[in-house]
C-alpha cells in the first residue's frame, strides 16, 4: 500500500484516572450481563402461565436453555443492539 500511513498516539494519564475508567467499562459489562439475565428470567416466566407450584417456583421444560439461545439469537441477528439500548432500564 503505497501512500498509506498510521498514527500512533500515547496518552500518560494519572492512575486514578485509569481505575475510573476500568470502573466504568466494568459497570457497562455488568449492566450488559443483568440484560441478558433479564432476558432469560422473561423468557423462564412465560412457561409459567398457568402453573401454580409454588410462589418462588417456576415450571419449565427440560430444552428451555436449548430454546432460550436459539429465540436470543434470533433477537441478535435481527437487531445487534437490543439489549444495549435505554428504552427499559433493569
Amino acid at each position: 500500500m503505497a501512500g498509506a500511513s498510521a498514527q500512533i498516539g500515547i496518552s500518560i494519564e494519572p492512575v486514578s484516572a485509569l481505575a475510573q475508567k476500568e470502573g466504568a467499562r466494568l459497570g457497562a459489562k455488568e449492566e450488559f450481563a443483568k440484560r441478558v439475565a433479564m432476558d432469560l428470567f422473561r423468557f423462564l416466566e412465560s412457561f409459567n402461565a398457568g402453573t401454580v407450584v409454588g410462589p418462588d417456583q417456576l415450571v419449565v421444560p427440560a430444552n428451555f436453555l436449548d430454546r432460550w439461545f436459539q429465540k436470543f439469537q434470533n433477537k441478535f441477528r435481527r437487531d445487534p443492539d437490543f439489549l444495549t439500548r435505554d428504552a427499559e432500564k433493569i
